[in-house]
């Protein structure tokens, strides 16, 4: 048995794009996963970015996920990772880091315009719990009586 998983936070690159492969219907995107770190040469503040193509191969009609994927939101995805290797145009071999996405969620930010109000899907749902959430259930009643306590 094994076990492979990714899980990415980043902003997304362009906006989603569904396409049709082999009769099925695919959002592809790209999220941007940047990390700062020191320079040992120049003691200097870096940026390095690693691009994730990621495929999310639901039915997006039935989804409705792909009208929020703009580019600079910021999603959290979860996935099986995978590397894919061609030859680029200049005729060198190339490879990309991919993610066949089974969990994706909102996290907002990256662009100006405010959130729809149109009924995000289950597998779109913001990440932040809200109280409306949870169904409000009273507190447990106590299982013993205060004079079963041994002090």
């Amino acid at each position: 048995m094994s076990y492979l998983k990714m899980t990415i936070i980043g902003n997304l690159g362009r906006d989603a794009e569904i396409r049709e492969v082999n009769g099925t219907r695919v959002i592809t995107f790209s999220v941007a996963h940047s990390e700062k770190y020191r320079d040992r040469n120049t003691n200097l503040m870096s940026e390095r970015t690693t691009w994730i193509r990621c495929s999310f191969w639901r039915d997006p009609d039935k989804v409705g996920v792909a009208q929020y994927l703009k580019k600079g939101k910021m999603v959290l995805v979860e996935g099986v990772p995978s590397v894919n290797v061609y030859v680029n145009n200049q005729g060198q071999p190339a490879g990309s880091l991919e993610c066949r996405v089974t969990e994706l969620r909102l996290l907002g930010g990256g662009s100006s315009e405010p959130m729809s109000t149109t009924p995000m899907p289950a597998a779109a749902t913001p990440a932040q719990p809200t109280s409306s959430n949870y169904p409000a259930v009273p507190p447990p009643e106590p299982d013993f009586v205060e004079d079963d306590l041994p002090f």
